[in-house]
């Protein structure tokens, strides 16, 4: 696959995770701080409980792992589109600095890194579950993800992505 497969497969991938968000691939954003007109390969902008939600994702189809300054470089793009959170995604996968930088990146940006297989599980950041009137915004921890999914124990559960809901109960995340 080359990088432009790449790029479409994934924005596909968040246009059915965030079915109701305005969803842009190759967007241009002029940064707040460089003044420049900054490329996103995907742009999602939706609103969650009513407050605008501004999600950038940047793939990298890269031979090698993604390295830590990579991650560095786009906490810089993020901080200066004035994302909220940003994801990187890499079909190899990444080196721990990298993973941690992303993890003990600055606290106003979310910042997670993926490899291409964990995009398939990827259900979004957070979520929204509710019962009637009734409802909480969690947002998911790194690493971790929210699964909507109904069941009788109760309206979503969290365990940390790439295992299943059965994998997680067996290891008693």
């Amino acid at each position: 696959m080359d990088w432009k497969t790449y790029e479409i497969e994934i924005f596909e991938s968040f246009k059915s995770i965030y079915p109701d968000a305005i969803i842009t691939k190759d967007a241009r954003i002029e940064g707040r701080y460089s003044k420049t007109s900054r490329q996103i390969d995907v742009l999602i902008e939706t609103k969650i409980a009513g407050v605008p939600i501004r999600i950038i994702v940047d793939g990298k189809h890269y031979k090698k792992k993604i390295d830590v300054k990579h991650v560095e470089t786009f906490i810089s793009m993020a901080e200066d589109v004035e994302a909220d959170q940003g994801i990187l995604i890499t079909p190899i996968g990444y080196s721990k600095a990298a993973r941690n930088r992303a993890y003990y990146g600055p606290k106003h940006i979310e910042v997670d890194v993926l490899n291409y297989e964990e995009l398939k599980q990827f259900q979004g950041v957070g979520a929204m579950p509710y019962s009637g009137k009734h409802g909480v915004l969690i947002p998911a921890p790194f690493g971790w993800i929210v699964d909507g999914t109904r069941r009788p124990i109760g309206l979503a559960t969290l365990y940390q992505r790439g295992l299943t809901l059965q994998a997680a109960m067996k290891n008693e995340e």
